[in-house]
């Protein structure tokens, strides 16, 4: 019989990607839900590369909000209005 790993009671899957609804993402950045779907309404938030809907909800993809995060242009031509640098950089 093959051995099985065991999680602790509560831990989450090891998974390579993390989903998140509005709400829960709303909970990550400092956005509101409504101004998140406002965002998806204007672009920013694409879909089929941000998030995707399974059920008619969108479910956003941790990674991909991650990296445009610190891309810092949220999808605008040229610099972001911060100036200064950020430490990602």
């Amino acid at each position: 019989m093959p051995s099985r790993s065991v999680r602790p009671l509560g831990a989450k899957p090891l998974t390579s990607e993390e989903y998140l609804s509005v709400t829960q993402l709303s909970e990550r950045v400092p956005y509101k839900p409504k101004t998140i779907r406002n965002l998806m309404c204007r672009g920013v938030f694409r879909e089929g590369v941000h998030f995707t809907r399974l059920t008619g909800r969108p479910i956003f993809l941790w990674s991909k909000v991650e990296a445009l995060l610190r891309e810092g242009t949220h999808g605008r031509k040229g610099k972001s209005r911060s100036t200064h640098q950020s430490p990602l950089s």
